[in-house]
């Protein structure tokens, strides 16, 4: 069985330099109009809301979930608040939220692709049906991206393809999910890559690349947009549903192999799997009135103009998923997951796990 996987580190920021952000991207908010929503049309007015968040503070998780609040608080004219649940890679939270009493006064963030590979894999200690989850919103997009660097000798993904061997790929670790999403990712693509494990994160992940070793790295589409902004590297193919907003020229892994090949499965798959890098939800047996309340209140979120510039001047690229469309692709997820542990097992071994 491999390691429970992890959220990428590649896809937060570091303390240091977000919290004074977080701060800095809430003044102005404080003053938003009142909700005008009277409490027989709004359940959720004048009540007191937790919201958890399965990281620590500081990174990306945290970053999106804190911007949201106030606008959540608008929209729905519920006291909302915030609380770090820690551990397992986002398995306690996770855990804690399925758990919670089915009142619409608890939500929490998941990561869908983590969850849906961690459940379909019975990793120890999951007690949470990412199928059962009444999602809400997807946040931002889950795409992960093969960036190259500059001193490889492949210019193309054809040419890559035609690569025989020492193509040397770095991701944070095994049971992770760029890991994940590389094991499929080569599969797809015939490919045998030799892995280089141990980074901390996206920061290393990128100096790595900048010094051509190794000759890629999997990260997410806003960390390889920075990277590229950066001077460093050329994005080669993409795991997305649809093509990242950053990287749109940029092919995805169901753009480049045929429908009828037997390996198509495994694109389709990982591709319903990573429907979202950050997602918000509630436990099961919310009532739908409920549910209606807070998906409206996402849904107008992620239309106002001031949010959406927040997201952008954090780093952030938001991708809103509607919660019906979310769950509908994590129940298809689920079904398709359980063939791609046979993979994630090959590769798992490959690096000595």
């Amino acid at each position: 069985m491999y390691p429970i996987m992890q959220r990428d580190r590649s896809r937060a920021f570091r303390a240091a330099s977000v919290l004074p952000a977080i701060a800095a991207l809430l003044v102005g908010t404080i003053g938003m109009t009142a909700p005008v929503a009277s409490a027989a049309s709004n359940p959720l007015k004048g009540k007191t809301v937790r919201l958890i968040i399965p990281f620590s503070p500081g990174g990306g998780f945290d970053l999106t979930a804190r911007l949201l609040v106030p606008y959540l608080e608008k929209y729905t004219g519920a006291t909302v608040v915030p609380e770090n649940i820690t551990g397992g890679g986002g398995m306690v939270g996770e855990n804690t939220l399925f758990a919670s009493a089915p009142n619409g006064l608890t939500l929490g963030e998941v990561g869908p692709d983590a969850a849906v590979m961690n459940a379909a894999n019975n990793t120890p200690g999951v007690t949470y049906k990412p199928q059962q989850y009444v999602w809400l919103a997807g946040a931002t997009s889950s795409s992960s991206v093969l960036l190259e660097t500059r001193h490889a000798p492949y210019t193309t993904l054809k040419q890559l393809r035609g690569a025989t061997s020492g193509f040397t790929v770095g991701v944070t670790g095994a049971g992770t999910a760029n890991f994940s999403d590389g094991a499929v990712m080569f599969k797809v693509l015939g490919m045998s890559v030799q892995w280089v494990t141990g980074y901390a994160g996206s920061s290393q992940l990128v100096e790595g690349l900048a010094s051509g070793k190794p000759l890629a790295i999997l990260v997410s589409g806003d960390t390889a947009a920075r990277a590229m902004q950066n001077g460093l590297g050329r994005p080669l193919l993409q795991i997305n549903m649809n093509n990242h907003p950053q990287f749109k020229h940029v092919p995805t892994i169901l753009q480049v192999v045929s429908k009828k090949s037997p390996v198509y499965k495994y694109a389709q798959a990982i591709s319903d799997i990573d429907t979202a890098d950050r997602a918000f939800a509630l436990p099961p047996g919310v009532s739908p009135a409920i549910a209606s309340a807070w998906r409206k209140a996402f849904q107008e979120t992620f239309s106002n103009a001031q949010f959406l510039a927040q997201m952008q001047k954090a780093g952030l690229t938001a991708a809103y998923t509607p919660g019906a469309v979310l769950q509908a692709r994590v129940g298809r997820a689920m079904s398709e997951a359980r063939i791609l542990i046979p993979v994630l097992k090959a590769a798992n071994k490959a690096v000595g796990n």
